[in-house]
C-alpha cells in the first residue's frame, strides 16, 4: 500500500508540475460496480487545487489521501441513492441554486458558467454534474429520513437567547476537525496525531487531512456561531480557550470534535427576537441533519464492499 502510494505520488508529482505526461489508467478501487481509477483521481485533485490553495500546499500522498476520500464518499452515496430508487437527475433550476450557492464566490452563479469552468480544467462535466447531482440528492435523502427526528425545544431557546441578550452576548468564530474513533485508546491515539500535525503544519491543513467532516473541504471553517447555538458542553469547552487555542476532542453523535476558536466579538443586544429564534432553529436543525449524516453514512459504508486494487 506504501509502494502504491508513492508511486501514485511521483505520477501527480509529475503531472501538477508537468501537463503534458501521460498518467497511466489503473483501477484503484471498485465499490459496488462503481471503479475509481488513477486518472479520475488525478483530474479531481487538479480541480480541488484550484479551488483551494489549502490544497495545493498539501503533499503529493496528502492530496492524494484527500482526494481518494473525497471519490469514495460520493460513489458510495450515489450507490445508496440508487438502492433507494431515487434517479440522479435534477430540475435545472435547482442545479442552478445550487451551484450559485456553492461557488458565488468565484462569480459563477449557475450550470453554464459551471460548464466553462470545468472545461478550462479539462473535467468531464458530466461526471462533475453528477457529482453535485449526488450530494444533492444525499442532502434530500438524509433530510427526508431524520427530519422528523430533530429535537429543538422553541421554549427554551427563547428563554436562552432572552437571557443571553440581557447583557451582551458573544459570537464565536470557530473551525472543526471530526474524526471517529470505536474507544477511549483510539480517542487519544487520533487526538495525539492531529495534534502533533497542527503543531507541524496547522489547523486548516489537519482539517483537509483527517476530518470527516463536509468543512474539511473549507479547512474546517463553520464560520460565525452565536452561543444561542451551542450546546453546553461545547460552549463550556469554548469559553476556556483563547484565540488560536483548540478543545480537547468533545464527544458528539458519531465521533469527536476537536475545535479551534479562530475569534469572537460581542454582540449588540438590539435584536429581533423571532428573527433571533428563526436563525437558530435554522443552524440548530442543520447540525442535528449534519450529525444525522454522518452516523448514516458509517452505516451505509458497512453495508458496501469497497475493493482496493
Amino acid at each position: 500500500m506504501k509502494f502504491k502510494k508513492y508511486l501514485f505520488s511521483v505520477i501527480l508529482l509529475c503531472c501538477l508540475d508537468l501537463k503534458t505526461y501521460a498518467i497511466e489508467n489503473k483501477i484503484l478501487f471498485k465499490i459496488d460496480r462503481e471503479i475509481i481509477t488513477s486518472i479520475q483521481v488525478y483530474k479531481y485533485s487538479r480541480y480541488l487545487a484550484t479551488l483551494d490553495e489549502n490544497i495545493k500546499n498539501l503533499n503529493n500522498e496528502e492530496i492524494f489521501e484527500l482526494t481518494k476520500n473525497l471519490i469514495v464518499k460520493e460513489k458510495i452515496k450515489k450507490i445508496k441513492l440508487k438502492k433507494e430508487g431515487i434517479i440522479l437527475d435534477l430540475d435545472d433550476k435547482i442545479l442552478d441554486n445550487y451551484i450559485k450557492s456553492i461557488f458565488s464566490i468565484r462569480g459563477i452563479s449557475n450550470f453554464e458558467q459551471y460548464e466553462k469552468f470545468l472545461e478550462n480544467l479539462e473535467m468531464d462535466v458530466n461526471d462533475m454534474k453528477e457529482k453535485l447531482i449526488v450530494n444533492l440528492l444525499w442532502n434530500n435523502l438524509i433530510f427526508k429520513k431524520f427530519s422528523p427526528n430533530i429535537k429543538i425545544n422553541k421554549d427554551n431557546l427563547k428563554k436562552q437567547i432572552k437571557n443571553q441578550n440581557n447583557t451582551n452576548s458573544i459570537s464565536y468564530l470557530l473551525s472543526e476537525i471530526f474524526f471517529e474513533a470505536s474507544n477511549v485508546s483510539e480517542v487519544k491515539k487520533k487526538s495525539k496525531e492531529i495534534n502533533a500535525y497542527i503543531e507541524k503544519e496547522n489547523f486548516k491543513k489537519a482539517a483537509l487531512i483527517y476530518s470527516k467532516s463536509d468543512s474539511a473541504r473549507d479547512g474546517g471553517s463553520i464560520g460565525w456561531i452565536s452561543t444561542n447555538t451551542l450546546n453546553n458542553k461545547i460552549l463550556k469547552a469554548i469559553t476556556k480557550l483563547t484565540i488560536n487555542d483548540i478543545t480537547d476532542p468533545i464527544s458528539v453523535p458519531g465521533g469527536f470534535l476537536i475545535l479551534k476558536l479562530d475569534d469572537k466579538k460581542l454582540i449588540k443586544n438590539d435584536f429581533n427576537l423571532e428573527k433571533e429564534l428563526e436563525k437558530v432553529i435554522k443552524i440548530k436543525t442543520n447540525q442535528q441533519l449534519i450529525q444525522f449524516s454522518n452516523i448514516y453514512f458509517n452505516k451505509v459504508k458497512k453495508e458496501i464492499l469497497v475493493n482496493e486494487f
